[in-house]
């Protein structure tokens, strides 16, 4: 598996979710603009590798785009890889203080 790939297989909301989606796009791209991640709550700087989600809320026919940082995509490779959930742990907490 490669580091992309283990950052796009993990589910950023698992167990968090009363309702039911649709996953448009899932990847790994340059951001444009400045954008706030979804897992800590930073600013992302245009112009970063980030993880982009696009989803649709079906009960709400709301359209929405999650991304997520490097630094959290680096917690999420060593989760995913190498079994460690300390790192995305932390960085969650980080978000769940904001």
């Amino acid at each position: 598996m490669t580091r992309d790939q283990a950052i796009l297989c993990y589910n950023l909301f698992e167990g968090d979710r009363d309702s039911d989606v649709t996953i448009f796009s899932n990847k790994m791209l340059v951001s444009r603009k400045q954008h706030t991640c979804v897992v800590c709550r930073e600013d992302i700087a245009p112009k970063t590798r980030v993880r982009a989600q696009t989803e649709r809320d079906n009960d709400d026919k709301i359209v929405m785009t999650f991304y997520v940082c490097e630094t959290c995509c680096s917690a999420i490779v060593e989760l995913v890889l190498r079994g460690n959930d300390e790192p995305i742990s932390t960085r969650t907490a980080l978000g769940m203080g904001k």
